[in-house]
């Protein structure tokens, strides 16, 4: 069997753990029910916050609508590759794909080709948000932006980021405080953790749903988290502003998309069935537990925060080049 294989029949496996008997006889009816399997594509390697979110949906989701729902994992190209899959696929609400806002952001990579993803895409849902952080490996013992920068002048330092959105964020740090920084693209999530934990990087912007549980055990250190507010599950840890830089402030959103074309009965059914899944305790509870907090919305709701956040990103991504 191949990895792909296992992954997608680990969510159907796992489907019983998130819905019990009593949250589905709670469920409304169906606004819209797939007449097959369904696919939901996310574009990075398993263990990130958008595949823990979609893990966790997709579970409710096989139940409510009685069929198969398997999550396919399509890392590479900060995600362009899965993405495309979904762009090309058939809009008949069988393939579906979970992005976060680093999605924005890829019209502005040099040697990007093709259409704008997002003028090939319907969005549906949005599932969830969790600040970002700012993660630096075991050994470096800043307590603030001052001493960082003072280390990173001392001792050249690197900064890993596996989405467009962190890119952007270590851009930013680089032109203002680190001009010596180096900055390592990676496919997912999993290859920064790695190589921090290794000590083969100094630094990474992570979801705060994916480096919660390491930051407790002590295998790597939230540094600072960037969002308003210090997330439930990492309360010994300030914000950006608190740490001496408020400029440095990122939410990733992971949201539902569906390819563009496919009739809007299907993508409001598939946002009702989203939203009754996140409304659901257990599922919830598993999206919380990794750092993150369920959203739900309207397609409508949705679509409008992506227009305001291109707005936001667009001057941005022209003044800190993407290389």
């Amino acid at each position: 069997m191949s990895r792909r294989q296992v992954l997608a029949a680990a969510t159907l496996l796992v489907g019983t753990a998130f819905l019990l008997p009593a949250a589905l006889a709670q469920a409304t009816a169906p606004a819209w029910k797939p007449d097959r399997p369904v696919t939901i594509v996310v574009p990075y390697s398993p263990g990130g916050g958008t595949d823990i979110a979609t893990r966790a949906v997709a579970s409710w989701l096989g139940q409510y609508w009685r069929q198969p729902v398997t999550v396919e994992n399509l890392a590479g190209a900060d995600g362009l590759i899965g993405t495309r899959r979904v762009m090309e696929a058939k809009p008949d609400g069988s393939t579906l794909l979970t992005q976060q806002n680093g999605l924005l952001l890829t019209k502005f990579t040099p040697g990007f080709k093709g259409a704008d993803p997002m003028v090939r895409l319907e969005p549906v849902v949005q599932m969830s948000e969790s600040p970002n952080t700012l993660v630096v490996r075991k050994g470096i013992t800043a307590q603030n932006f001052p001493q960082l920068f003072k280390h990173c002048a001392e001792n050249k330092c690197s900064f890993a980021t596996a989405s467009n959105a962190g890119r952007l964020q270590g851009y930013m740090l680089q032109a203002g405080h680190m001009p010596s920084l180096a900055i390592v693209g990676y496919k997912g999530a999993s290859g920064p953790i790695t190589d921090l934990v290794a000590g083969n990087v100094d630094m990474a912007l992570l979801g705060a749903s994916t480096v919660a549980a390491m930051h407790k055990a002590g295998s790597l250190r939230v540094f600072a988290t960037l969002g308003d507010q210090r997330p439930p599950g990492l309360p010994d840890v300030p914000t950006s502003r608190e740490a001496g830089l408020a400029e440095l402030y990122s939410v990733s959103w992971y949201g539902m998309f569906a390819p563009k074309g496919t009739p809007g009965d299907i993508v409001n059914g598939i946002a009702d069935a989203v939203r009754q899944a996140l409304a659901d305790p257990a599922v919830g509870k598993a999206i919380v537990a990794a750092g993150a907090q369920p959203v739900g919305g309207t397609p409508e709701q949705f679509r409008k925060r992506l227009d305001e956040e291109t707005a936001r990103f667009a001057p941005l991504a022209e003044r800190y080049k993407f290389e």
